[in-house]
């Protein structure tokens, strides 16, 4: 009874954009779980309300101070485009704190070490840690030699089972995603059934790991589009039939005159989600022709010199030696030269 009184208080917190009294309701002494759950509750208490939250627990299993069940969670966002409709999901989570002093203490997890990384895997797809963490050194190796960068810490990787729990705990405005990461959280990652290797979502989501580390951990001041563009490319080996996919795209966008402004990509939370399609693709192509032209010593120079000290119209003339207009133009006549035979 204490804990359902509990998710009754939380939705109606959530519902009334009370974010302080949401936050005293949760038990925020794991850091990582801490950052990535206020972020959370700042986009429903912020720019994007909830109209419907809901929240019901099951199969609960109380041990003195501790509980674990199963959690149903509904919720609408108005705004959202294709996803303003009520959602639904569950997941396993925890309760600690005890009776009469419960608190939300996140999702369960089964947990397995890695070197450089540790797994969080939800309990119904632990079995999937194993494959994952085999392939995990190869990863690390591939993506810090190509970015000529190590981090100075290890990466959580959080396994969700369905998209709908990796949204619901992330923030309720996203669409659908297959991986998330941001400053200081953890990797998120929604295992496809259907999908037997992910590597390439981990080695994207990790050089956005390695991007925001050499930054000190935050943001770096590239534009959204190039940091989806490099992260595409280090995964491309993961998935070459993708990437060359993404390519043609932008190879016809070009030809028909489609393609998207850069500036109307540059920031991820002014970028709206129907100019998504463009973000990836355009990021890949724009990297790929930087890479081939200038090497990627020059190419990974040019990063770093936006991981704090300048943006993109600054540090493109002082690493690449043209402007970032040049620079366009020259990708611009490169495309046409791609379309294979």
């Amino acid at each position: 009874m204490e804990i359902d009184a509990l998710l009754e208080a939380m939705a109606a917190a959530v519902l009334a954009g009370d974010r302080a009294a949401y936050l005293a309701l949760v038990d925020l002494s794991n850091p990582t779980f801490a950052l990535e759950h206020t972020r959370w509750v700042d986009d429903w208490s912020g720019a994007n309300p909830a109209s419907k939250y809901s929240l019901k627990v099951w199969g609960l299993v109380i041990d003195d101070d501790e509980a674990t069940g199963r959690m149903d969670v509904e919720w609408l966002v108005p705004g959202t485009g294709d996803f303003e409709f009520l959602r639904t999901t569950s997941y396993q989570v925890r309760f600690t704190g005890g009776p009469g002093a419960w608190r939300y203490a996140g999702e369960l997890w089964i947990d397995t070490q890695v070197e450089h990384f540790l797994i969080h895997a939800a309990p119904e797809i632990e079995d999937r840690a194993p494959a994952i963490a085999a392939d995990l050194p190869e990863i690390y190796d591939r993506v810090t030699s190509s970015l000529a960068y190590e981090p100075g810490a290890p990466l959580e990787i959080k396994l969700y089972q369905n998209p709908g729990a990796l949204v619901a705990t992330t923030l309720l405005s996203l669409p659908d995603i297959r991986g998330w990461n941001e400053p200081g959280e953890a990797l998120k990652i929604y295992l496809n059934p259907g999908e037997p290797s992910v590597a390439a979502i981990i080695a994207h989501e990790f050089t956005h790991f390695i991007c925001f580390d050499r930054a000190g951990t935050q943001r770096t001041r590239a534009p959204w589009w190039l940091d989806e563009g490099i992260a595409s490319y280090v995964a491309a080996p993961y998935e070459e039939s993708r990437a060359e996919a993404q390519l043609a795209q932008v190879i016809a966008w070009e030809a028909s005159g489609e393609l998207a402004p850069w500036a109307s990509m540059a920031v991820f939370e002014d970028t709206p989600v129907t100019m998504w399609k463009f973000v990836y693709p355009q990021g890949y192509a724009m990297t790929r022709y930087v890479t081939e032209k200038y090497g990627e010593a020059m190419r990974n120079a040019w990063l770093a010199a936006m991981a704090i000290e300048m943006d993109i119209d600054q540090a493109t003339p002082a690493k690449l030696g043209v402007t970032f207009d040049e620079l366009d133009a020259a990708f611009r006549a490169w495309l046409p030269a791609q379309r294979p035979d």
